[in-house]
């Protein structure tokens, strides 16, 4: 299979056998029975690598909603978001991009589940992405294998009331609840200059921050409308800026992924 890239590192994408959107259209291939052979793969990737962002989900969830089609949609939603989280190894990041929106999701002796939660309302979200990467197996092996009950009924409760909070509006508790125990104190250490970055995101008139992922970008929320956002991203940002140079998006959450996205057209 030919395989060409453009856009976001397409001068570093592995082209070959481990391009993850080539393997994920051979393994739908496979699972139909069929053999992907004479295909020409062109992708256009719009998601920086190694920045925390879900571009390998990205890669798998275009790749399978590809080769579906292309087949004549053999298999249905579900079965692709089965197969993307087995590729990816968690559903964290394949589930919304299959299906967009805000996602919950779990591992369950029967396989992968996820419950498609409301829209986060009433607060600016924004992405400081770094010209540095960190590998995501790096941040992965600075992890505990174990951690304490307090911090885990800590994160707990956090994890239950900020998707309720993002949900209804509830700005001003996101201060409360961005905190994190199990993940952060770790990876942390391993970017010099992102622990007090990421405290920057904690003063007015932001209303906190985390690491996007396992890192090395940061993600930032702000009540709408409010005044010296822009000014308070960028001092956040210049702290960043020991390791290069650093973009400042502001986005929003798409109610559609790929495969919404793919039936459109």
């Amino acid at each position: 299979m030919e395989v060409r890239v453009e856009g976001e590192g397409a001068d570093i994408l592995r082209q070959g056998e481990k391009n993850l959107a080539r393997e994920a259209v051979e393994a739908l291939f496979r699972r139909a029975g069929r053999r992907a052979e004479g295909l020409r793969l062109e992708l256009e990737n719009r998601v920086p690598l190694g920045r925390g962002l879900g571009s390998s989900a990205c890669a798998i969830a275009g790749g399978l909603v590809a080769a579906n089609l292309f087949l004549g949609s053999p298999f249905a939603p579900e079965e692709l978001f089965q197969m993307a989280a087995d590729m990816e190894g968690h559903p964290d990041n394949v589930a919304p991009a299959l299906f967009g929106g805000f996602q919950a999701v779990a591992r369950t002796e029967g396989g992968w589940i996820r419950l498609p939660l409301p829209l986060p309302q009433g607060v600016g979200i924004h992405v400081l992405i770094p010209s540095c990467r960190l590998p995501t197996a790096a941040a992965r092996r600075v992890l505990p294998e174990r951690v304490s009950l307090a911090d885990a009924v800590f994160n707990l409760q956090r994890a239950a009331m900020l998707p309720l909070a993002l949900s209804r509006g509830g700005g001003e508790l996101l201060p409360q609840l961005l905190r994190d125990r199990l993940h952060q104190p770790y990876r942390l250490p391993l970017l010099p200059g992102w622990e007090e970055a990421l405290e920057g995101c904690f003063l007015p008139p932001l209303l906190g921050g985390c690491l996007s992922g396992s890192g090395p970008s940061l993600l930032a929320f702000s009540p709408p409308g409010a005044e010296g956002v822009e000014a308070a991203l960028h001092r956040v940002a210049g702290l960043l800026r020991k390791e290069g140079e650093v973009r400042v998006l502001t986005l929003a959450p798409s109610p559609r992924g790929a495969l919404e996205a793919a039936e459109l057209r």
